[in-house]
């Protein structure tokens, strides 16, 4: 069993094409967590409160049933003015890094 930094070490020993798939898959991470900030802030600049509900004590048939209440324990989340835009600004940065991933590889940098 290799050891985790002889691990780190080896990717420089790989091929051109195993290299940009690795670089293609970082790419892809950092877009996708930059694009669920963007969402996510969105998503918390157009509510004014998010309730949510204990999932030990619900059920899905709860949920369907518009008699019942879906959960004894209920938590009311009201965020902050400054959280949608530190989200939105965050996500954003992140983005803007994925795509200049490639060129930052590309010419050697860090």
């Amino acid at each position: 069993m290799q050891r985790i930094g002889e691990c780190f070490s080896s990717l420089s020993d790989l091929s051109f094409g195993t290299h940009q798939r690795i670089a293609a898959v970082w790419r892809a991470f950092f877009l996708a967590i930059g694009a669920m900030l963007i969402i996510v802030g969105v998503e918390t600049l157009l509510i004014d409160s998010a309730t949510i509900y204990s999932a030990a004590e619900s059920s899905a048939t709860d949920f369907m049933d518009p008699t019942s209440t879906p959960g004894q324990k209920t938590k009311v989340v009201k965020p902050d003015e400054w959280i949608p835009w530190a989200a939105m600004s965050v996500g954003a940065v992140v983005v803007l890094y994925a795509f200049t991933l490639p060129q930052r590889w590309n010419r050697g940098g860090g």
